[in-house]
């Protein structure tokens, strides 16, 4: 037969069965539509290649402590010269740091983000710029006014002239020379940055005590292919080696280590994106074993006109066929339908990731996604429904007499396969999102150590001499005071859960030998910053108003770092020396022992913490922080609280402090909806596939079930039945799934929070659902077996 015709008799059946055909395609479809949506997010954000030559060489630097237990962090000025120096570990090596610049274009002055970049920065990232050239090496030997600019910020400033290389721009560190412009898919390791300056490498001398301590320089470099991970660990260790025996530094347990750029830009959410996936596929496996137990059930209801068939001539490979492209067009307009979804729904899957995943904005249904979406919709479904298709295989004489009972014969083992494996999906989806969802609770209401609610923060750079900033601090302070409404002002170079200004350094207690072995998160505040925050001290006084210039330098540590460094002993009136000055260590009397502060984030315990004053010592990064229950307008008249004072400063970030915790939630919120919808869209399948074998069974044993009726036996035994072949289906399906959740939780457990020792719990809810499913997906066929009528029964048969 012509296959044209042959496909037009396809079409008409399945148009006449148009129930069978709409349930089968709104399953394929959904599975489709998620496994293709969360493949976009994968791809985009895992697979797509960084915007760099042979970006797969490109690697951070960067030095972690695992006997202190300290997370992967910046190097030091002296490692990361040191580094620089030996040619023999990396094709190239730079190093970065960040800052804002203030330019004046418009009517009001505006600030963008910049990265003060190393000799080796641009050739590491072998990308040349689009116009202009990359910096030359007069550039970091002296004060320099050569800037590069980011596409966007050319496009800001010079309309996307090409002219713009060697004009001026004005700025708050003076008129600046654009040298160079690079291309739009360029990509900061930083993020989103406007411009380059170049590092004046002449400031990064030995002879100043922060330089083998203090850590905050950012740094990156292309591996050589041909030097091996053995041989690179060596050359670290090396390195490290002379940097400690050049300052006299004990050995403290700090080691190197390099992570491709992808895998440090990604961080912790890879297993988590390939896990999301899965269980997007765990949906479509469970959809395609549902249309398996359909088509089966359709030809059970069919097998009359096959026999026939059969009986008339017509060949079995011909009835396959007509099958199998009954199936593969079911499963073109699920594959159809699900990418149309998914395309349709890929900008809101999009927003829902932004702020809670990196690269978002590679997330898009392209070429290799349709062509995933095409194997999912094409092999998964036709394979799986497949397996329930060709077990038919009665003569015709015999089809004809008995009308057949094909997968449901009680002889075949098929109908409870697929519930069972729709089940153990199921749960393994179930527990997964559970422990999410019980993270999320915990992180929720975990205590950060401070009250962030009402608190607004204006983030700015100051440029000019050190010796203005103290008369810039205290007027814009006390205009901040003057806003209506503002209950409390204060000032910090860092402020919690941001990643601007922070900055760790060592310590060392007067009279002892060598520094303490740990970092410390420095901050310089102001006097009320305790207070705003809703800090208690624990002992002692907090900074005030008598720290500053000229006075006795303090430091307010908080109480894990006295337990480290004191232990049992009083912190008050010690002196520790910080690297802050030009020369020896500046040692400061500790005044006070604030509560301890979740800082870095709420996953995180409280580490080492210092406070010393603002005044003290000042910084060209600093927050101003104001406590006002009106949220209304409060950053607009901050920002010109500002321009009161200096109408050319510009302000880098305005933000809220609930804000800035609740971003903290952002990722495992993402997670808990993809998953938990991935979840509830298993378990309603599953539930579907169990209701669909037992309601065929119940069916089928309507003879059996009216006979016993009419002999006496009592209807709820016959629902009793049914009920307990639905439960042995799902305790088969959730016993397996056990084992799949609890594989589920060992990979999720670098991201799961406050359920050590709680994971029993979590599968038992999980289960608990599943089993509440089932019996849901019972209860119909079930009732309608103990309502049979015998008479109406026996005259069917």
């Amino acid at each position: 037969m012509n296959i044209a015709l042959e496909l037009n008799l396809v079409v008409r059946r399945l148009r006449r069965s148009h129930g069978f055909s709409l349930v089968c395609i709104a399953m394929l479809t959904l599975g489709i539509a998620l496994s293709v949506g969360m493949f976009s997010v994968v791809r985009g954000v895992l697979l797509g290649a960084l915007p760099y030559p042979d970006g797969d060489l490109v690697v951070v630097v960067r030095a972690a402590n695992p006997q202190q237990n300290m997370a992967p962090g910046a190097l030091t000025p002296a490692e990361a010269m040191r580094l620089r120096a030996d040619d023999r570990l990396f094709e190239r090596f730079g190093f970065y740091s960040w800052g804002g610049l203030t330019v004046f274009d418009a009517e009001r002055p505006r600030e963008f983000t910049i990265t003060i970049v190393s000799d080796g920065f641009f050739p590491t990232l072998a990308t040349p710029p689009a116009l202009g050239r990359w910096f030359d090496a007069a550039d970091f030997e002296d004060a320099s006014d050569a800037i590069v600019l980011s596409h966007g910020e050319w496009q800001r400033l010079f309309g996307g002239d090409p002219s713009a290389i060697g004009r001026a721009i004005e700025t708050s560190d003076g008129t600046m020379r654009v040298v160079g412009v690079m291309p739009a898919d360029f990509g900061s390791p930083l993020g989103e940055i406007g411009a380059f300056r170049p590092w004046r490498l002449s400031r990064l001398t030995a002879d100043k005590p922060w330089f083998p301590h203090a850590r905050f320089v950012e740094a990156i470099a292309r591996r050589n292919p041909a030097r091996g991970d053995a041989a690179l660990a060596h050359g670290f260790d090396a390195a490290l080696a002379e940097v400690r025996a050049d300052f006299a530094l004990p050995d403290d347990g700090w080691r190197l280590q390099i992570t491709p750029m992808l895998d440090a830009i990604v961080g912790t959410t890879r297993p988590l994106l390939w896990s999301a996936f899965g269980l997007a596929v765990l949906v479509l496996l469970i959809a395609c074993a549902n249309v398996a137990v359909l088509v089966d059930a359709r030809q059970v209801a069919g097998r009359h006109e096959q026999a026939v068939a059969q009986a008339i001539g017509a060949s079995r490979a011909r009835i396959y066929r007509g099958l199998l492209l009954e199936i593969a067009v079911l499963a073109v307009v699920a594959a159809a339908l699900g990418c149309l979804l998914a395309t349709l729904g890929v900008d809101a899957l999009r927003e829902l990731a932004r702020d809670s995943l990196p690269r978002v904005d590679r997330i898009a249904v392209d070429g290799a996604v349709l062509a995933v979406a095409g194997l999912l919709a094409l092999l998964l479904p036709f394979a799986t429904a497949l397996a329930g298709t060709l077990r038919v295989r009665a003569a015709p004489a015999q089809a004809i007499r008995s009308g057949g009972k094909g997968l449901l014969d009680g002889t075949q083992r098929v109908p409870r396969v697929l519930p069972t494996l729709s089940a153990a999906l199921s749960t393994i989806s179930l527990v997964a999102a559970v422990a999410l969802l019980s993270s999320l609770w915990h992180l929720q209401r975990v205590d950060p150590g401070f009250h962030p609610a009402g608190i607004h923060g204006m983030l700015l750079y100051r440029g000019g001499e050190p010796e203005q900033r103290p008369a810039f601090t205290a007027a814009v302070l006390e205009q901040l005071r003057a806003i209506p409404g503002v209950d409390a002002v204060a000032l910090s170079t860092d402020v919690p859960f941001a990643p601007h200004g922070r900055f760790q350094t060592d310590l060392q207690v007067r009279d002892r030998e060598r520094p303490e072995p740990l970092q410390a998160l420095l901050r310089r505040v102001s006097p009320d910053y305790l207070r705003l925050l809703q800090i208690p001290l624990r002992a002692g006084r907090g900074i005030d108003d008598g720290d500053r210039a000229g006075s006795e330098p303090v430091v307010v540590i908080n109480q894990t770092l006295a337990r480290q460094v004191f232990g049992e002993q009083s912190p008050l009136g010690q002196q520790i020396g910080l690297p802050l000055g030009q020369g020896e260590r500046i040692y400061h009397r500790v005044v006070g022992v604030m509560a301890d502060q979740r800082n870095t984030g709420l996953r995180t315990p409280p580490q080492a913490e210092l406070l010393t004053p603002y005044l003290q010592q000042t910084y060209h990064g600093m927050t101003f922080l104001v406590r006002s229950a009106i949220a209304d307008g409060i950053d607009a008249q901050m920002v010109d609280a500002l321009w009161r004072v200096d109408p050319r400063q510009s302000v880098s970030e305005l933000y809220g402090m609930q804000q800035a915790v609740d971003d903290e939630l952002r990722a495992t919120r993402f997670f808990v909806r993809t998953v938990g919808a991935f979840a509830v869209a298993a378990l309603l399948l599953a539930a579907f596939g169990i209701y669909a074998v037992a309601s065929l069974q119940q069916r089928q044993r309507i003879t059996e079930f009216g006979l016993r009726l009419a002999i006496g036996a009592r209807p709820w035994t016959l629902a009793r039945q049914i009920i307990g072949g639905v439960l042995r289906t799902a305790a088969l399906g959730i016993a397996l799934g056990l084992l799949g959740g609890w594989a589920a939780l060992r990979l999720l457990q670098p991201h799961l929070f406050g359920i050590d020792g709680g994971e029993l719990a979590v599968v038992a809810v999980g289960v608990g659902a599943m089993l509440l499913a089932a019996l849901l997906a019972g209860w119909l066929p079930a009732r309608r077996a103990s309502r049979t009528d015998p008479m109406q029964a026996l005259r069917g048969d």
